[in-house]
Parts: structure tokens; sequence; C-alpha cells
């Protein structure tokens, strides 16, 4: 159970942004920099609700989602500058 939640973390965030990166290319013009955090924001959530609900005590829980939030948002903003260049082809 511990390890499958781990997994999915760390997955579904790269799963949701890359969605919302090959939505954003389409020709409307819907999506902006605020839609961009707000998928940030909601991709590393949904990580953020897999920690937390680790079946461990709430203190450990707790440190997790600390060690967590801040790695996982640097590693989806990476992430995302390495896709819009590797697969849309706009490279900063």
């Amino acid at each position: 159970m511990i390890k499958n939640n781990l997994i999915q973390a760390f997955i579904w965030p790269f799963i949701c942004i890359s969605v919302y990166l090959i939505l954003s290319e389409w020709p409307w013009n819907i999506f902006t920099s605020t839609s961009a955090y707000w998928a940030l924001a909601v991709s590393v959530g949904i990580g953020l609700g897999f920690i937390l609900s680790l079946p461990v005590s709430i203190p450990i829980r707790l440190l997790a989602a600390t060690i967590y939030l801040p790695l996982m948002i640097v590693l989806v903003i990476l992430y995302s500058f390495i896709f819009v260049c590797v697969v849309l082809g706009t490279c900063l």
C-alpha cells in the first residue's frame, strides 16, 4: 500500500502537467500564465493527496509532505520546460 501510494504520488503530477501542456498548444487562447500556475498546483496537489493518505502516523505524513511539496514543484517545473522543448518544439 505504501509503495503503491508513493509511486502514484510521483507519477500523477507528471501525467497531469503533460495533459495540460498538450492542451495549451491547441489553437484556442483560453490558457494563460494563471492557468499554468493552476495546472502546477493541481498536479502537485494530486500527488500530495497520495502522500497524505499514506497509512503511517500523522507526524510522518506531515514530514513527507514537507519534503514532497518543494521537491515536486521544482521537478514538475523542470519537466515542463523539457517537455515543451522536446515534445512541442518551443524551446526557450
